[in-house]
């Protein structure tokens, strides 16, 4: 799907297909419908393909991640550190994982106020026969780091890349979007960014449960709060 497909689903699924002349909409880049600008649906579009790669690294075995063909915001490549920390390129969002190259050895990531404890030698064995990872702003240089707790120089790394920012231009209404095989889940996020700038409410309601079952998560009721989920 190109992100001018997308731009035109969302139009079709908000019934905003016509300018206020009454005319159909022609052109995707300057034309807006009743309801919607050319703009708002452009970030509408944009919010929910960062919404998509976000929700999609934290429920990375969910019934919709399964379901991806391509994912071109996850790129498997060697991280070198240099006493213990590697700076990260400006397109890297985040580091998913880490591992020796070769070896089972896997990284577990812990936050960063927590980093220093985990690297003291006075830790239970457990956690000092561990390898852990976190990640750090640096304020002085502006770049985000990776930093270890184990001495090796290369790694092997699963890194999530900035999701793209698509302006309303015919080059960019012609190029795809970075996942492949999830277009209903995608339409229901950006949906979703329409619906609440208009206060209709049950219709949230249901895109909610759709995005919840596309993610695998169940909703349960608690005391005082009928909306919970799990």
């Amino acid at each position: 799907m190109t992100f001018g497909q997308m731009l035109y689903r969302l139009r079709r699924r908000s019934q905003d297909l016509r300018l206020i002349s009454g005319g159909l909409i022609t052109d995707l880049t300057t034309q807006d419908g009743i309801r919607w600008s050319a703009q708002d649906i452009a970030d509408a579009c944009n919010d929910a393909l960062q919404d998509a790669s976000r929700l999609l690294a934290v429920y990375d075995k969910s019934p919709v991640a399964l379901r991806i063909v391509n994912n071109n915001l996850l790129v498997y490549d060697d991280l070198s550190f240099s006493s213990g920390k590697a700076v990260l390129a400006n397109n890297v969002l985040a580091v998913l994982g880490l591992e020796e190259s070769g070896k089972e050895n896997e990284y577990f990531y812990i936050e960063p106020e927590r980093f220093e404890s985990y690297k003291n030698s006075s830790l239970t064995n457990t956690v000092k026969a561990s390898a852990w990872f976190t990640m750090v702003y640096n304020k002085s240089t502006f770049q985000k780091e990776c930093w270890i707790t184990s001495s090796a120089s290369s790694l092997k790394a699963t890194l999530l890349l900035n999701t793209p920012v698509y302006t309303l231009t015919e080059a960019d209404l012609l190029k795809s979007i970075p996942f492949e095989g999830i277009n209903d889940f995608l339409m229901c996020l950006a949906e979703y960014k329409l619906r609440v700038e208009e206060g209709n409410f049950e219709r949230v309601a249901q895109l909610i449960d759709m995005i919840y079952l596309y993610l695998g998560v169940s909703k349960i009721k608690t005391k005082g709060n009928d909306n919970a989920n799990t």
